[in-house]
Formats: structure tokens, C-alpha cells, sequence
């Protein structure tokens, strides 16, 4: 009784790990589908600061830019 009650136990801790590997797993895939789309999200960007994958902020004003910033397609050598 004493291994079954040690087993499931185990099973719940197994489970949470699983779960947080399988989120990890998906938001990896997202960040690269994301990048596929759009290949200049491959680079950070120098003029507004956005990380990899994240898109690019406002710099002057607060309306969010429609485009990537020059500088950071440029620097990931998209071309048009």
C-alpha cells in the first residue's frame, strides 16, 4: 500500500513537469512561427530595444509601428 500511495505521488509531480515542458515546447514552436512569418522578428531591434520575437514598439508617438523598423530588418538582411 505503502508504493501504491508513493507511486501516485510521484505520478502528480511527473504530471506538473510534463505540463510545463509540453507550454515550453509550444511557446518555442510559436517564437519560430512567428519568425518563419515574419523574418525580421529573427533579430532584436536597435531602435526601439524589442527582444527577438517580440514586435517592434513605438519610438516617437504613441501609435505602435506597422512595419518593422528599418534598422532591424536590415540587421536580420531581409530583403524585399
Amino acid at each position: 500500500m505503502e508504493h501504491l500511495t508513493h507511486c501516485l505521488a510521484n505520478a502528480g509531480a511527473q504530471l506538473r513537469q510534463s505540463i510545463r515542458d509540453a507550454e515550453r515546447v509550444q511557446e518555442e514552436h510559436a517564437a519560430e512561427l512567428r519568425v518563419l512569418r515574419t523574418p525580421g522578428l529573427g533579430v532584436g531591434c536597435r531602435r526601439c530595444g524589442a527582444a527577438v520575437g517580440v514586435w517592434c514598439r513605438p519610438v516617437d508617438g504613441a501609435v505602435a509601428p506597422r512595419t518593422l523598423h528599418v534598422v532591424r530588418l536590415a540587421d536580420a538582411e531581409v530583403r524585399s
